[in-house]
């Protein structure tokens, strides 16, 4: 630092300023960054080289790798060294910090580099950042714009994204390459490749031209750079240019196909998108093609060899269903015959043939037709005392059981209807006679306007319209002639007289009988009106033929 002490006289020029005589007082300040270190100064000079201007009085030594030139109008030195600046408050050269260079505009400060531009290495100045890169604010380094984007300028400060034709497909790239013919980057974020834009063409570049697969090589794969066979289980529709799975029934046995084989004849399979069909099991078939389940053969029936048909069980042998063979008939009790049939007297219990099946002898009480019906009953007018038996006997003539399934004669104990116990002899009720419940003591003759035809009757019949009955205990009806009223016993406008009693009343009147014989029709008639309306109330075992 220089300086001079000298005696100050009042009205003297001070330091940093100079005489000047023509200014008020005599005196003028030194221009700025000269100064003036004595008193009565007649000028203010600039600081020497390698000093730097501090105040009107003072200059300063530059620091260490740090120069000035004179005259140097500055209050700065410039540093030597890259990346540094001159700090007046430390007076020193200092390194600029993070991703700022030195103002060599002032010299005094450290600033950023504009956007799109980086420090170089040694922070001596800002470089552009380079095509295929972009800068940001205040950042130390470019970055490189990403796959599917570029930049074409130096000093970029954004990338541009790959237009719909195009794309690329590494980072920091300042290009984009176009897409082949018919492809299109539109389906990728970013642009990275390119694809066909009709689904069903392929490419197998991003630069490719696109096109249509072949009918026999099937649809293209998921980013659509080949075409893809389909699969076995499955065909390729033409219509709508998918693979789809084979449904139940049908297959296919390796890739690439247009249609699903049926599957073959005692085969099926039970699910879509199959590769092979499976055999039936034994004792079921499949009979036609493309079978999607096997049907079970029936009882007394199985299964041939290959699984197509179900064949019946030949004589004397049977099977239970589902079954690929049949078995042999028992060897007690069935008949010949297809497949097992009991014979008469015998059934089978288990109402089906199963293995172990035997036939059965009917039980006592029972009889049994065979052809494998069940045993029956006897009704309540027989009884069987044998096992075996293919029919009951009947109770002796008019007696019949109380129960059904009687095993012994014993148990015929009472008189049936139709017949009648005259003094211990079993009656059979004769035509014109009948017997209404069990165990009665004689047969009734059946009411006038009534008969029975047969022996053995338990009810009467009503006489036809237009036929009549002339006494109780008739075995037909005679034909009126005329209008009538049914059940009466007589036809309306005639006496109802039999052919006996009109002899004996001509006679009558012959001799002179007249008033005898008209009091005697009067009789007739009037209670041949009350016995046919007594007749009537009581005819509970007419019926009508």
């Amino acid at each position: 630092m220089l300086g001079i002490c000298a005696s100050v006289v009042v009205g003297d020029c001070q330091p940093g300023t100079f005489v000047n005589s023509t200014a008020s007082g005599g005196c003028s300040p030194c221009d700025p960054y000269t100064v003036s270190t004595t008193v009565n100064s007649p000028a203010c000079a600039s600081c020497a080289t390698n000093q730097f201007y501090v105040s009107p009085i003072l200059c300063s030594a530059c620091p260490a790798n740090s120069a000035s030139t004179s005259p140097t109008p500055l209050n700065y030195c410039i540093c030597q060294d890259a990346g540094t600046f001159f700090n007046n408050a430390s007076v020193s050269c200092s390194v600029c910090a993070g991703a700022t260079v030195p103002d060599r505009t002032t010299n005094t400060s450290c600033i950023n580099c504009a956007v799109g531009y980086v420090p170089k290495a040694d922070k001596s100045s800002c470089d552009a950042c380079p095509v295929g890169n972009f800068g940001t604010s205040g950042a130390a380094t470019c970055t490189a714009c990403s796959a599917g984007s570029y930049s074409n300028t130096p000093g970029s400060t954004f990338c541009t994204s790959c237009s719909s034709s195009s794309f690329n497909t590494a980072s920091g790239l300042s290009t984009c390459t176009n897409c082949g013919s018919g492809q299109s980057s539109s389906t990728f974020i970013p642009a990275t490749s390119c694809k066909c834009s009709t689904s069903t063409n392929v490419a197998p570049s991003p630069t490719a031209t696109c096109t249509s697969c072949p009918l026999s090589n099937g649809v293209p794969n998921s980013d659509q750079t080949q075409c893809i066979p389909c699969a076995a289980g499955t065909f390729y529709d033409s219509n709508i240019n998918v693979c789809i799975p084979c449904a139940a029934g049908r297959y296919t046995s390796s890739s690439g196909k247009s249609i699903c084989q049926p599957c073959g004849m005692g085969t099926f399979n039970n699910a879509s998108g199959l590769t092979t069909c499976t055999q039936c099991a034994p004792g079921s078939v499949s009979s036609g093609f493309g079978s999607s389940q096997c049907q079970q053969c029936a009882p007394n029936t199985y299964s041939s060899v290959d699984n197509t048909q179900c064949l019946n069980c030949v004589n004397q042998t049977y099977s239970l269903g589902n079954s690929a063979s049949c078995l042999k008939c028992p060897t007690t009790g069935p008949s010949p015959g297809y497949p097992c049939i009991c014979n008469a007297g015998y059934w089978n219990p288990s109402s089906t043939w199963t293995t172990g099946s035997t036939c059965a002898a009917c039980d006592r009480g029972y009889y049994c037709l065979g052809n494998n019906t069940r045993e029956q009953y006897c009704d309540l007018n027989s009884y069987q005392n044998n096992t075996g038996s293919s029919s009951c006997y009947s109770c002796p003539t008019g007696l019949g059981g109380n129960y059904y399934g009687q095993t012994s004669i014993t148990a015929c104990t009472y008189v049936r209807a139709g017949y009648a116990n005259v003094s211990g002899q079993i009656t059979t009720c004769n035509p014109g006679y009948y017997s209404h419940h069990n165990n009665v003591q004689q047969c009734t003759p059946c009411p006038l306007g009534s008969y029975s035809n047969v022996s053995a009757m338990s009810v009467c019949y009503k006489c036809d319209m237009g036929t009549y009955t002339s006494s109780v205990g008739s075995s037909y009806c005679s034909s009126c002639g005329g209008a009538f009223t049914a059940g009466l016993g007589y036809c309306p406008g005639s006496s109802g007289l039999s052919t006996t009693q009109i002899i004996i009343l001509s006679v009558c009147l012959g001799g002179g009988c007249l008033l005898l014989a008209i009091a005697f029709v009067v009789f007739r008639l009037i209670r041949a009106r009350k016995g046919a309306a007594n007749d009537t109330a009581k005819m509970s075992g007419v019926q009508n033929p």
